[in-house]
């Protein structure tokens, strides 16, 4: 009997996972997704919150074989997708063990999207009182989720391929469970304080996800002191610019910190030691997920460099000008007033935020540098605030501090020759 629900269950188990993978790529483009036949089913290929339930639901036809099989109640079980695989595996039903290993990445996927969720719903740009209830539920949520991950992987290694997920899941679970705040008369407070405690074991989870799922976006959390430098250094450097005689020195100077900057980031990668003083060094204007990543200032020095070399002192100066005063903006307005989103958490608000900031600080440049025709100032300016505004949207695999300010002197550079 046990056989046979699992043999009955089988096809449709790969049917979900057609209808969630989204199936094979059809020959040319359609306005029509193309039905697939898998298990002896017609099934379509789905997206979004569909792919989602799906998933989720894969799970359940899973771990129903496994229970099937093993002649346990399902409530007694107490396993995930990635513990009923395993078990169907034994009985010749999933014989990879590959997909063990991704499944259980799956759903620690699914786990990391509420958790980002919970970690921006807490930012303070955007918390309010009201919404602690519901913070609270989707905590518990992720927390019984997480429990549920880390006894899945602790009953099955992989032959140790899941040591690593295991240990970072184990140290999310202890951060989310560690912070969260009881009942206090200031929640926003505390809730502030979940999110800097937490997001570090988050982004830790996020590098062992990446090399094997599409993993959820990093957090940008509020900081105004980040802010403060990114202004104050941009001015500087916009100073710097405008007071060095020769493109020479410009090069030269840029290019010892790029150095220095490369050398450090080459340090924190050999040395644990290293990183973790550089990131006690910049806590007040460092993201956590630069703990794993090139720092956004390694990036901005690289650009820098490259502007000496190839840009002339107008694209120069606004690039410069619009990655300062643009991006602080776009990032306040699009936390506090963005309801429109665009893609990768950002909003149509902060798009055009940027847009406006770029245009304005780029025409504030220019008059300041000397006389030029009203029409070629509005021109210049619109170019700069467009490229960047456009640049910063579509700037996921390069970090934008590095994209921006090329893209803007390219864009000024053209339109200026023009």
């Amino acid at each position: 009997m046990n056989a046979t629900i699992a043999d009955r269950l089988q096809p449709i188990a790969q049917a979900l996972h057609a209808i969630a993978q989204g199936g094979p790529a059809p020959a040319r483009r359609s306005s029509r997704r193309r039905a697939v036949a898998v298990g002896g089913c017609r099934v379509r290929p789905v997206r979004g919150a569909a792919r989602r339930a799906a998933l989720r639901v894969i799970g359940r036809v899973a771990r129903a074989c496994s229970c099937g099989m093993s002649g346990e109640p399902p409530h007694r079980l107490g396993c995930g997708y990635d513990e009923a695989l395993t078990r169907g595996a034994a009985c010749g039903n999933y014989p990879h063990k590959r997909n063990v290993i991704h499944s259980l990445h799956v759903e620690t996927k699914l786990v990391s999207e509420e958790l980002c969720a919970v970690l921006r719903q807490v930012d303070p740009a955007v918390f309010v009182f009201r919404d602690e209830p519901e913070v609270r539920a989707r905590v518990d949520r992720v927390v019984s989720r997480l429990r549920e991950l880390v006894v899945a992987a602790e009953r099955d290694d992989a032959g140790g391929a899941l040591d690593r997920l295991r240990e970072r899941l184990r140290a999310l679970l202890a951060a989310v469970e560690r912070a969260t705040p009881t009942r206090t008369p200031s929640p926003k407070a505390a809730w502030i304080a979940f999110q800097r405690e937490v997001q570090p074991a988050y982004e830790s989870l996020l590098l062992t996800l990446r090399g094997v799922v599409a993993a959820p976006p990093s957090v940008r959390p509020t900081n105004h002191a980040r802010s403060l430098w990114h202004v104050g250094s941009g001015l500087a450097v916009l100073g710097l610019v405008q007071l060095l005689p020769e493109r020479t020195w410009l090069a030269a100077v840029s290019g010892a910190f790029a150095a220095v900057a490369w050398s450090l980031e080459i340090a924190r990668r050999v040395s644990e030691p290293v990183n973790d003083r550089l990131m006690r060094l910049f806590r007040l204007v460092a993201h956590p997920h630069e703990r794993y990543r090139v720092n956004s200032s390694t990036w901005y020095m690289t650009a820098l460099f490259l502007l000496a070399l190839f840009g002339t002192r107008l694209s120069q100066s606004l690039a410069v000008v619009v990655l300062a005063v643009a991006d602080p903006a776009a990032a306040f307005i699009g936390r506090r007033f963005g309801r429109t989103r665009l893609r990768d958490g950002r909003s149509l608000e902060g798009t055009l935020a940027f847009f406006v900031a770029g245009a304005l600080s780029s025409l504030l440049v220019m008059w300041a540098l000397g006389p030029a025709s009203l029409s070629s100032r509005l021109l210049l300016a619109g170019v700069a605030g467009l490229a960047g505004a456009a640049t910063e949207l579509f700037s996921t695999r390069l970090d934008d501090n590095f994209t921006i300010p090329v893209a803007v002197a390219t864009a000024v550079t053209i339109a200026g020759a023009g």
